[in-house]
């Protein structure tokens, strides 16, 4: 036989291209990614206000919050032996929480011009760095003290101001100005009275829990956290992970709003990349860089404590002064169902976009090496990403259900690395419409072989396959969220790469599917043919109006990867399989004439169009092949297909590619024309001609054709995959959380944005 149908660039044949709907030859990823001929050091730090038609519907601080954070801002220094001033800002009045997105746009509103203040003074007055000490101190404290009934207001309100702010640098500021801002020029002078406080602490031993709730209180900067040697942006990132890993979530309310912040901080930290053109400028992201070189060997326990507060779905603790969020929230979580649903429960959806951040950057570490004085990362640390993928990978399946388990089980599941894969499964297949849960489906199909066995191998496979094809036909016929559909079109990719799937699936009967308009009078198919349907529309849709080449190549291998196990086509199955093919024949052959006619060098030269339906032909021939190769005697509805369409395939005989393929269908389609013939049928019916076959069938010998290699094909993600993912994962964090993200300045979503705009109305690098 000749060459198999092409894979796109770089893909070795019969290796389906990972389904990144990235254009590699678009001018849009020529980026100098050469640092910056002029040094920022030296530039004064610069922060815009947003620009909005809206306006803040009132005041979001009160009176005194509001003149002190202006004093925390401005020129003046506010020297932490001002207990006072620290007092009145972080324990005298809790600050008001963001529960809407209009309270997020007024929290914005409200401190862009404070930021712009702070920014601009922070060098010489350092009133974010004694801030941020005793956020330090807070949380070291915090965690000292084990089970706790209330978060102290001065550990919320420190925590919520450093996020406020470090969410307008990360916005703002370049990297080397963010890091001055939380490093500073140098280390901030102890005062004569901090240095008292040091010595005296240090002397008084092990305090009790009473006493450190006491220091906390009365805002004691912690000893040790000056004497910390790591950068602060380091011992803010450990001690917000050590917070994750540590707190209980859901012990009352207090621990809830404090969980959810700090998971609201650590997005933020990252958020320098949502500032980006590209994934992959990371000289420019401190705390991803930070998170990569120094904090790689936690991904496992980072990973399972994230994955196990998304599996509990809990909702927030009653709390009697939050009885207009919980109105709020039920009747107004989103702007959608599906947004709706993901908002009920604020730390399982905050968690999942965070382990979705971790787990979706670069594959082989970023890049360089970076050594700072006195110390050489580790190679291990420069597989941060890699590590969570293999974080995820190495995750176990347990018999125990996750939710409802008591504590002590709780502690278990997360030092063990073993969840219910049970559990995992009902909660995707009861939400695949929500993207970053079919995200999370992705990455454990991908990257957890247990998870995907145990997937492949359940009784049940059409609750959870029928709603992927169901979703994959509607974003066909509404050509909308083209970034979700590939990832749908990846997982019937994986499924179709177990042949034990491929034959369970030809077995179920599928009835009744209102949302398969196509043909209502459908009423009794496999879900191997509904598969075979829903992908062949899908390739005629993707031909008509969108022209994505990575589309229709991966809705074919899957196809090609069924065709072995294909038995008893529905009659509409077996029709469609032959149309389609005889609509891509007719639109070929079109093209190749108006080509021929306009370059004569046409066989020297073809251009990219005609290799894409030469390879589409070929593959429609290599899977008729394959059918009736393996299954003729089961599929007489495909020779009665073929029989009534016989004239469509004598134009490929003289073809040197496909002629060894055409040969065998004319072989089929010759002998059984002649047993229809010999029956001398006046005008015969449909099922005359299919007792005609099924008598034909038993005189039939399969030598009469010849054979091909099996047809397979395997789902590989590409190296770069991040440049897919991360654009993708941030608009979701972008539209899921309760934060104002400026769209002016979150440039990473400009290559997203101009992602779907392409693929819905087709790009130059797209067949024509």
């Amino acid at each position: 036989m000749s060459n198999p149908p092409s894979s796109p660039p770089s893909v070795p044949n019969k290796i389906v291209p990972a389904s990144i709907p990235i254009r590699r030859q678009s001018i849009r990823h020529s980026i100098d990614f050469t640092s910056p001929t002029h040094p920022v050091s030296h530039r004064q730090p610069h922060l815009s206000p947003s620009k909005s038609s809206h306006a803040p519907s009132k005041p979001y601080f009160s009176a005194t919050h509001y003149t002190i954070i202006r004093i925390l801002c401005s020129s003046s220094v506010l020297s932490r032996g001002d207990l006072e001033a620290w007092k009145k800002l972080l324990c005298k009045e809790k600050l008001p929480v963001p529960y809407s997105t209009q309270d997020a746009y007024d929290l914005e509103m409200a401190t862009v011009g404070l930021a712009i203040e702070l920014a601009a003074n922070n060098v010489r007055t350092e009133n974010f760095n004694v801030l941020l000490l005793h956020l330090l101190s807070q949380l070291r404290q915090l965690l000292q003290l084990g089970d706790i009934d209330q978060i102290p207001t001065s550990a919320y309100n420190a925590l919520f101001l450093v996020r406020v702010f470090s969410k307008h640098f990360a916005g703002n500021l370049s990297g080397e100005e963010l890091k001055r801002q939380y490093e500073g020029p140098s280390a901030t002078p102890a005062t004569e009275s901090a240095t008292t406080t040091s010595q005296s602490a240090a002397k008084s031993g092990i305090a009790s829990v009473s006493d450190m709730i006491l220091d906390m209180e009365k805002l004691k900067i912690d000893p040790q956290t000056e004497q910390d040697p790591r950068p602060k942006g380091e011992q803010l990132l450990h001690y917000l992970i050590a917070i994750i890993l540590q707190l209980d979530s859901h012990a009352n309310y207090s621990t809830h709003e404090f969980y959810l912040e700090a998971l609201n901080t650590i997005i933020v930290l990252l958020s320098t990349q949502l500032h980006q053109s590209t994934s992959d400028r990371t000289e420019y992201n401190y705390f991803i860089n930070i998170l990569m070189t120094k904090f790689g060997h936690q991904a496992k326990p980072i990973v399972f404590k994230l994955l196990h507060n998304f599996m509990e779905q809990k909702a927030p603790p009653p709390s009697s002064s939050n009885v207009v969020y919980n109105a709020y929230s039920y009747f107004f979580s989103g702007k959608t169902n599906v947004a709706s649903s993901a908002d009920a429960f604020p730390v399982a959806d905050r968690s999942l976009l965070l382990l979705l951040l971790l787990s979706t950057q670069f594959k082989d570490g970023f890049g360089e090496r970076h050594e700072t004085e006195g110390d050489t990362t580790d190679e291990q640390n420069l597989q941060w990403a890699s590590a969570y993928r293999q974080a995820i990978a190495e995750i176990s399946g347990d018999q125990e259900p996750v939710i409802g388990s008591q504590n002590e089980k709780d502690v278990k599941y997360v030092s063990s690395g073993s969840i219910s894969f049970r559990r995992l499964y009902t909660i995707f297949a009861g939400s695949l419409a929500i993207e970053e849960r079919t995200l999370l489906f992705y990455l454990f199909l991908v990257e957890n072989e247990s998870f995907r066995v145990y997937v492949l191998s359940r009784s049940d496979p059409e609750t959870i396959y029928i709603p992927i094809l169901k979703l994959v036909y509607e974003s066909i016929e509404g050509k909308t969220n083209y970034s979700q559909l590939y990832i749908f079109l990846i997982f019937i990719l994986i499924f179709s790469q177990d042949d034990i799937f491929n034959e369970s699936i030809q077995k179920f009967n599928v009835t009744n599917l209102t949302w398969f308009t196509e043909r209502p009078l459908v009423k009794n198919v496999t879900l191997g043919g509904l598969t075979m349907l829903v992908l062949l529309r899908a390739v005629q849709v993707n031909l008509t109006s969108h022209k994505d080449a990575y589309l229709h190549t991966n809705c074919m291998a899957s196809i090609a990867n069924m065709s072995n196990s294909m038995m008893d086509i529905h009659p509409y199955v077996a029709q469609r399989i032959v149309s389609v093919f005889e609509l891509i024949s007719k639109r070929y052959q079109k093209i190749a004439s108006r080509v021929a006619d306009n370059n004569a060098l046409l066989q020297q030269q073809p251009s990219q169009e005609i290799i894409v339906y030469q390879d589409l032909i070929a593959l429609f021939f290599e899977i008729m092949n394959s059918i009736l190769v393996h299954h003729l005697k089961d599929n007489p509805q495909l020779v009665y297909a073929l029989l009534l369409k016989r004239e469509a395939f004598a134009v490929y005989r003289l073809n040197a590619r496909l002629s060894e393929l055409v040969a065998n269908l004319e072989a089929i389609i010759n002998y059984f024309h002649a047993r229809v013939s010999e029956a001398n049928l006046r005008a015969p019916s449909t099922s005359e001609v299919l007792e005609i076959i099924d008598l034909a069938t038993r005189t039939w010998t399969p030598d009469r054709l010849k054979s091909f290699p099996e047809l397979k094909f395997q789902y590989a993600e590409e190296l770069d995959s991040q440049q897919f993912f991360c654009p993708y994962v941030w608009a979701l964090v972008h539209r899921r959380t309760f934060i104002y993200w400026n769209d002016e300045k979150a440039h990473i979503l400009d290559e997203y944005r101009l992602q779907q705009q392409e693929q819905d109305g087709g790009s130059a690098n797209d067949i024509a």
